[in-house]
């Protein structure tokens, strides 16, 4: 079925609750959902084209929905399956909902805000202290960043995000962009400052 990894097909049908129309119904509203977020992107892909040959001029506003639409089904189509396996389906797609909503001005932020954390992490990683004043401001960068795109934020499902990029090699070649063992000390840190009261 359309937006449930197998691990989630498996735990609704072996469950007790299992009930086959709940199971249609909620297969249906994610189709739905999958069908609005493609059908916005041709949208957005029509009017590229139309203005490539000089037909129209796209509006700022209209070209950065289109990114914004292309960031959801870029993620979608990498990780969905493991962020709706550990968050569940309806939170990725209030996530989704804020992405949506996020102005320009707001996502440079959060660009700036990643880039910084590749390069602090970098720094403190070279220092091997993941108590270090450094390494906790990478995580607070990291929770700040987060925060940016998470409609609900908590601490526990912040640090398994992080332990999710100990045991998935596409977070790894990202964060070891820092140094080779980064992801993993961001995770130890991570515990560290998860723990703290902040």
């Amino acid at each position: 079925m359309l937006g449930f990894s197998l691990a989630e097909i498996k735990r609704i049908i072996m469950g007790n609750s299992y009930n086959a129309m709940d199971a249609l119904h909620e297969h249906k509203k994610r189709l739905k959902q999958k069908h609005e977020q493609i059908s916005e992107l041709l949208v957005t892909i029509d009017k590229t084209i139309r203005k490539e040959k000089g037909e129209i001029v796209m509006k700022n506003v209209e070209k950065f929905q289109g990114l914004k639409e292309k960031l959801i089904s870029d993620n979608e189509e990498k990780f969905g399956d493991e962020i709706r396996d550990l968050y569940g389906s309806n939170s990725i797609e209030e996530s989704y909902q804020k992405i949506r909503k996020i102005s320009k001005w707001e996502l440079n932020e959060a660009t700036k805000v990643e880039k910084e954390i590749i390069k602090k992490l970098g720094k403190a990683l070279s220092t091997a202290d993941i108590q270090s004043k450094l390494s906790m401001e990478v995580c607070s960068l990291h929770e700040k960043w987060i925060k940016m795109y998470w409609s609900t934020y908590s601490k526990k499902a912040h640090l398994q995000l992080v332990e999710m990029y100990t045991q998935d090699d596409r977070f790894k070649l990202y964060y070891e962009k820092a140094g080779e063992g980064a992801t993993t000390f961001l995770y130890q840190a991570m515990k560290l400052y998860i723990k703290k009261d902040h």
